[in-house]
């Protein structure tokens, strides 16, 4: 039985999210839903999950029309949907986790946890997703944690899934495990499904069909072969040559950032990072690759004063840095700046975004009144920023992708300066720059240097390409 959005409007104040737009998937079929943060992915996704009613239009099933009107109607129809951010408990067990809302229960309206923990290894077991369900939530991996959300709306017979950026937070080796389990439950069991993304390589390995979004508006459907080979529109023409996009570099003769022998930990035994050294020349990009519990963010926190470091030295522009934040002058302060990996918690969501854009230039630089909002705005220019991004209360009343964009707004707003570090932890918020066929030959040149890491330490500084 197909699904169908036909027409489908939704308006919010000052901004239509949606205009007119119609798709359809099919049982065993993934259909890719693509566009730029802005796009109106998300927001067409909770008109289907009954989270938002919409202004205009209909929801089909079988050509019968459907009235959802919130999110346990569309559950009730066979409608899905695994969330970008994981909504579980951590105290809680897989299987707690997974039956709140439908415990099955014993005597007078106790939890039957045997009934429930064999629920969960019956789906567990059928998709083949290998997750142990009486395993506490908060002590297994993010990737298994990801199946775990994926069990969820299967346990309630969901023969339609969205899926909403599922493995924007995983790391490449957990991506693939999750893409593959999500594969499996589509074609081997009938499910039609609706995968969000802006990542251009889980495209190509996951989708039949592609959907082209922008400004709420439809730009471009066809078969995924189709569209990645000939797109038609020159919208999505401008997608696919982001991913032969590249950007000369402009070195410097000297290093920027100098990382010696460091080792950190969060007040115990157990090192997080031993023997950690990194060099970053001035002018370059230095990505530091590994997957999660590597020490990644770690080594950030070392180096940006957040975390001191048990041994080593970070040494900035020639000068050697107190290990806190606490003892590092405004004016370094400034110049070495991070773009947390979390919006949500990382920016206000009380605050408009365009004074989120100010405070910084006004603590950091001394900007006030007309000054200020001048550059906020030309900042907003440079990165294309939608008009109502700019007037909204919270970064977080737009999508979290806008708001990790926002992130890349606000660090250069403070410490706009030749000389300057950014550290950015895995904001990844345009997706557009990863290309499904990239494969350099051997001699083709670098166009930035890598550092390794395992298990928190280097483990080897070989040339990195098609990185961004």
């Amino acid at each position: 039985m197909a699904l169908e959005l036909r027409g489908i409007t939704k308006r919010f104040p000052g901004v239509v999210a949606n205009d007119d737009v119609s798709l359809s998937v099919a049982p065993g079929e993934i259909l890719a839903l693509l566009g730029e943060n802005g796009a109106g992915k998300t927001t067409l996704m909770n008109v289907l999950f009954g989270l938002y009613s919409p202004d205009e239009g209909e929801v089909v099933i079988d050509g019968e029309p459907l009235e959802l009107s919130n999110p346990s109607a569309s559950i009730a129809a066979g409608i899905g949907m695994v969330h970008q951010h994981f909504m579980l408990v951590p105290v809680f067990t897989v299987a707690e986790n997974v039956v709140l809302g439908l415990e099955p229960t014993k005597g007078l309206s106790w939890i039957d946890k045997r009934a429930a923990s064999a629920m969960v290894s019956d789906v567990s077991d059928r998709y083949r997703l290998a997750v142990d369900p009486d395993a506490m939530v908060g002590d297994i991996p993010v990737g298994v944690q990801q199946r775990v959300e994926i069990i969820k709306v299967l346990v309630r017979n969901a023969r339609y899934i969205i899926f909403d950026e599922p493995t924007t937070a995983l790391d490449v080796t957990t991506q693939i495990e999750v893409l593959a389990a999500i594969k499996d439950v589509v074609h081997q069991f009938n499910t039609a499904a609706i995968y969000i993304t802006h990542d251009l390589a889980v495209v190509a390995q996951m989708a039949d069909r592609i959907m082209v979004l922008r400004y709420g508006e439809l730009v471009e459907e066809a078969p995924t072969r189709k569209m990645l080979s000939q797109p038609e529109q020159a919208y999505t023409k401008s997608l696919w040559a982001v991913r032969s996009l590249q950007k000369a570099e402009e070195a410097g003769p000297d290093l920027l950032l100098r990382v010696n022998a460091v080792d950190a930990s969060y007040g115990g035994k157990v090192k997080v990072l031993e023997n950690v050294t990194v060099f970053v020349p001035r002018g370059r990009t230095v990505a530091v690759v590994g997957e999660s519990g590597s020490g990644k963010s770690t080594l950030a926190r070392v180096i940006t004063g957040l975390l001191p470091p048990q041994t080593g030295d970070i040494v900035f522009d020639g000068q050697t840095l107190p290990p806190s934040f606490k003892s590092r002058p405004r004016e370094l302060l400034r110049r070495m700046q991070m773009i947390y990996q979390m919006p949500d918690t990382a920016l206000n969501p009380r605050r408009r975004v365009r004074d989120i854009i100010g405070r910084a230039l006004e603590h950091h630089l001394g900007l006030k009144g007309a000054s200020r909002d001048k550059r906020a705005a030309e900042i907003l220019d440079m990165v294309e920023a939608p008009l109502a991004l700019r007037i909204v209360r919270g970064p977080l009343g737009f999508a979290l992708r806008l708001a990790e964009s926002l992130g890349l707004f606000a660090a250069p707003a403070a410490g706009e300066s030749y000389g300057s570090q950014t550290i950015i932890d895995e904001p990844d918020p345009a997706g557009f720059s990863k290309d499904p066929k990239a494969n350099p030959g051997e001699d083709e040149p670098a166009q930035h240097q890598g550092e390794a890491y395992q298990d928190g330490a280097n483990v080897g500084n070989e040339p990195l390409t098609g990185m961004n």
